[in-house]
């Protein structure tokens, strides 16, 4: 039984950047960032003030992960 296929991350992160003028990638970078900057993780250290800022910093999928 098989859950999931197999999935290549990297060549499926390379292929969403430069491919179509990465507009996959600026999107689902977009998204992923949402959640994280409308602070709906509401933990407040200095710790996570520097990863809402290194998140925000982020322009690419890359970047992000």
């Amino acid at each position: 039984m098989c859950v999931s296929g197999a999935f290549d991350v990297l060549a499926t992160g390379i292929d969403l950047k430069y491919e179509t003028f990465g507009l996959y990638d600026s999107y689902i970078l977009k998204k992923l960032k949402e959640p994280f900057l409308q602070k709906r993780f509401k933990i407040q250290t200095e710790a996570n003030n520097f990863y809402l800022n290194e998140i925000n910093a982020a322009k690419s999928l890359f970047h992000f992960d």
